[in-house]
């Protein structure tokens, strides 16, 4: 026991700081996963409307570009139509005219018209202009093909100067409807930097216009480095392929190499798709922030736990010298406390031995005494000497109803008493004790009701006729004026067997003693009234062996309720 006891004190500190820790740990690494992975999907969250708020501004600019182009485009034609392309080349007149319709162009660039052939014959950088072609241009091949609409041609390289830039072309038909040139407008990409610059995306994010083939038409930034590529089989075209005309995808440039969360709309009447793009990186920029200074704040603050616990791992390790010396006291004042148990164990048992015997060996002189007071009342009836009879009589039931006490309180101690639960009326039951007492009941002049219930229970009828008399005994003997009342109470699936009385009462404060051996709250109830403080002991112990609760309700002065509550019997 003593070994037992040392290594719970030693070994128990160091386990719970252990294990405290490591909940701690647990906790920490919780709250900072379900943290981070929440911001983690906000950060996301953002990144995908941001990417969708851009894709809508590029779409806005794109379509007001595309709109004044098309209304530009048209005065161009009219000046290709004006004359044969031999005489426009060298009017002069048509060249201004050309830089004065530059003028309304929505974003810096050129305007050029090409004849049937391709070649150059009026621009807006030159005049005149120098000799050049456009015939290996996307745009012209497409109308030289029969397309009449506006065509916007991917991104190239411009001949005359090193910048990249995109066309916008219209057809120049002659009244027949055959083609006799191509009015064509270049926007420089560059031109669109600032635009991409004031979204302030990221260092890694882009912007993107492309053709339904998948032709790059413009990209930012850097886009010269992806003149003629191609990315109708990316994750983009194969939406749009899928009939999305517009959506939010996360996916791994195939230009690139680098995860994007990409937005893209389709623009139907032009022919192109646009989106923004924004590096995944770019995007948990803040949250790779928040992660590495809260795992620093988390590693600090468990080396500061680490560095307590070792504290009291260190304190632990001088009381652990104390405990040792008082080891040997500690064995020595427990055999020495188990040596003075015992003794008080042999002593009650003794106790309880010699109470159960003289209870016993008494019982039969008093029914030897009280053969002989009724064989002397028989000889005495109606004389003067029946009132010392009387006397005699109560003063032998007083006797033997604190030997009864006695007896029970010693069997229930020695643990000799074993409950046989049945199950039983409880009518005949109550009607039963109320005779037995109503004699008793009179001769204090007290008023004794009793209501039979129709109930079946489950109990010991013996035992709990000893606790339910005990009960009686204590309201008819303690109660001056007023009455008893014997009767029961539902509740739910049991039922409480109550007895009220219009006593002194009990303070609250002393409910919990009256339960207790040899306990009497005042000197009320005289000679043969007076007990030995036992018969609420008696009912304490019988309920517990019964399993049946007891409940007590007092008001002093008022009276008390005390009930004790059995199962119903079921069906």
């Amino acid at each position: 026991m003593t070994d037992s006891v040392a290594s719970t004190v030693s070994l128990n500190p160091r386990q719970r700081i252990r294990h405290l820790l490591a909940g701690l740990a647990g906790l920490l690494v919780a709250a900072e996963i379900i943290g981070m992975s929440s911001l983690y999907e906000e950060a996301i969250w953002e990144a995908e409307q941001k990417a969708s708020a851009a894709t809508r501004l590029l779409e806005a600019h794109m379509l007001r570009t595309f709109q004044a182009s098309e209304y530009i485009l048209s005065q161009v034609t009219d000046i290709g139509r004006s004359r044969p392309m031999a005489e426009l080349a060298k009017d002069e007149a048509a060249w201004i005219r050309l830089n004065e319709i530059k003028q309304a162009l929505p974003e810096p660039g050129t305007l050029w018209i090409a004849d049937a052939a391709g070649n150059v014959v009026l621009g807006t950088p030159y005049f005149p202009s120098p000799t050049g072609d456009v015939a290996d241009r996307y745009y012209y091949f497409a109308h030289l093909q029969g397309r009449q609409d506006l065509v916007i041609g991917p991104m190239v390289r411009v001949k005359s100067r090193e910048v990249f830039a995109f066309h916008v072309s219209k057809r120049i038909d002659n009244r027949p409807g055959s083609m006799i040139g191509v009015a064509a407008i270049g926007f420089d990409t560059p031109t669109f930097t600032n635009f991409y610059e004031n979204l302030e995306l990221g260092a890694d994010s882009n912007l993107t216009v492309s053709g339904m083939d998948g032709r790059i038409i413009l990209r930012q930034p850097d886009g010269g480095r992806y003149v003629g590529t191609q990315i109708k089989d990316g994750p983009v075209g194969q939406a749009v392929a899928a009939g999305n005309t517009e959506g939010v995808l996360r996916v791994v440039s195939p230009l690139d190499g680098i995860e994007r969360i990409r937005a893209f709309k389709v623009m139907p009447r032009y022919g192109v798709v646009v989106g923004a793009g924004i590096a995944i990186d770019d995007a948990l920029e803040f949250w790779w922030e928040v992660l590495w200074g809260s795992l620093a704040g988390i590693c600090a603050l468990m080396g500061v736990l680490v560095w307590a616990a070792r504290y009291i791992f260190e304190s632990l390790d001088r009381e652990e010298g104390l405990i040792a010396g008082l080891d040997a006291r500690l064995r020595l004042r427990t055999e020495e406390a188990e040596a003075r148990a015992s003794e008080a164990r042999e002593a009650n048992e003794s106790k309880t031995r010699f109470l159960a015997a003289a209870s016993h060996d008494l019982r039969q002189p008093l029914q030897a005494a009280g053969m002989f007071a009724e064989a002397l009342a028989a000889r005495l009836e109606d004389t003067p000497h029946m009132a010392v009879i009387d006397k005699l009589r109560q003063s032998l039931d007083a006797t033997q109803l604190l030997l009864s006490t006695l007896l029970d309180v010693s069997t229930l101690e020695a643990g000799h008493v074993d409950a046989q639960p049945t199950t039983f009326p409880l009518a005949p039951f109550i009607s039963n004790l109320a005779d037995q007492l109503e004699m008793d009941a009179q001769a204090r002049k007290l008023d004794f009701k009793v209501v039979l219930p129709d109930a079946w229970i489950v109990s010991d009828p013996v035992l709990l006729e000893r606790v339910v008399r005990n009960l009686l005994v204590n309201a008819l003997r303690y109660t001056k004026s007023g009455g008893v009342l014997l009767g029961c109470r539902r509740r739910g699936d049991h039922l409480a067997i109550c007895v009220v009385d219009t006593g002194p009462g009990i303070p609250a404060d002393k409910i919990d003693a009256i339960f207790e051996d040899f306990t009497r709250l005042s000197d009320k109830g005289r000679g043969q009234d007076r007990g030995l403080g036992l018969g609420l002991s008696v009912v304490r112990r019988t309920a517990q062996l019964l399993g049946h609760s007891i409940e007590v309700k007092s008001r002093v002065g008022k009276g008390s309720c005390f009930a004790i509550v059995v199962p119903l019997a079921a069906g």
